[in-house]
């Protein structure tokens, strides 16, 4: 059973649908490695094994995923009984009382949730270590932070308790923990993946959710179960042709590839991170691409963390006092967010 954890998603449920092995041997093997690695990681904070068992035992829906272990990320997903404290005090004892739509379309493929996984408060770190839940750990090195905000189940999943989970990315909060642990994840455009029903934009439409994995197979997978449009959507992604899973097996057409070897910010560049993008160039130039290296990334980068300061102060801000800047809720927040907050309160409309 402990060979489960060596397996990605495809794999998983490929031996529970050829009988080899039950959904609920499945589950509780991956039970198992939560309580066993999660007091060292802390990596999962809120566990619902009583309500995963009850969802393998409903009987799951037939599906490329189905019967595989997941965690919700604990910030904007919903699970309908499951606490959603989005990393704060002031939310430490929040019961949802219904399934975020892609909640819903990830029970609908067969996943099974175990939990929610560890992020900052609101999601507003690139290092997960809220203080109401505590750090935490990178697998690789328990010293050392798996990145943020989606380092618990970057965390989980680099660990092997489950073999994908959820995630969302406003800024690198998909990408930089997945580089931290070495997993695979990415930043879907937004709403190819819906953030609904009870909001329509995730911090202006900066926030997209998706997955992290260690294969690009099971990414894709779980984009086939949870992509596409929601009711009450501000307006739609493209539609895009056939599955993403085909097309990970497609040979991909000669691809433009811009190499920027410089910080947009001015700060020096770590030798080694220079040196591996530039293998990946190399890398890609051997695959039949043109790679081209560009000094300049072309946009103003004080400027963007500016603006990302304002768009993403002011969403929190009316997210948590509404607008008062003399909510009790504020005395509730870690520090930094709080001084964010007020900051953001003082911000004239214009």
């Amino acid at each position: 059973m402990t060979d489960l954890a060596k397996l990605d998603g495809i794999a998983t449920a490929a031996l529970i649908a050829a009988g080899e092995v039950s959904a609920s041997e499945v589950l509780e093997a991956a039970i198992a490695r939560v309580e066993r690695l999660n007091p060292a990681l802390n990596a999962v904070v809120h566990a619902h094994f009583d309500l995963a068992r009850a969802q393998v035992a409903r009987g799951l829906p037939a599906g490329l995923l189905s019967g595989v272990p997941t965690l919700l990320k604990n910030t904007g997903f919903e699970a309908d009984g499951m606490i959603l404290s989005t990393g704060s005090e002031l939310h430490r004892h929040t019961v949802s009382h219904r399934d975020s739509t892609i909640t819903a379309r990830y029970k609908a493929g067969g996943l099974v949730i175990l939990g929610k996984s560890n992020t900052p408060e609101f999601a507003l770190s690139f290092t997960t270590e809220p203080a109401a839940f505590g750090p935490t750990r990178n697998p690789w090195a328990p010293d050392r932070s798996p990145g943020g905000s989606s380092g618990g189940s970057t965390a989980a999943v680099a660990s092997g308790m489950v073999p994908i989970a959820n995630s969302s990315d406003g800024a690198g909060s998909t990408r930089l923990p997945a580089s931290h642990c070495g997993l695979f994840g990415f930043k879907p455009s937004r709403l190819v993946n819906p953030v609904g029903p009870v909001v329509a934009e995730a911090i202006g439409g900066m926030s997209t959710p998706h997955a992290v994995s260690w294969t690009v197979r099971d990414n894709a997978a779980m984009l086939d179960l949870s992509a596409g449009g929601d009711l009450g959507d501000p307006w739609a992604s493209p539609a895009r042709p056939g599955r993403y899973l085909a097309a990970t097996e497609a040979r991909p057409p000669r691809l433009k590839v811009a190499l920027i070897t410089a910080s947009p910010t001015g700060e020096a560049l770590d030798p080694e991170m220079e040196r591996v993008a530039v293998e990946t160039g190399r890398l890609l130039e051997s695959l039949g691409h043109h790679v081209d290296l560009v000094a300049d990334a072309g946009y103003d980068a004080p400027a963007l963390k500016a603006a990302w300061r304002i768009v993403v102060g002011t969403s929190v801000a009316l997210g948590v006092t509404g607008g008062d800047a003399a909510s009790p809720n504020l005395l509730k927040l870690e520090p930094v967010n709080r001084d964010w907050v007020r900051e953001a309160l003082a911000t004239p409309a214009t």
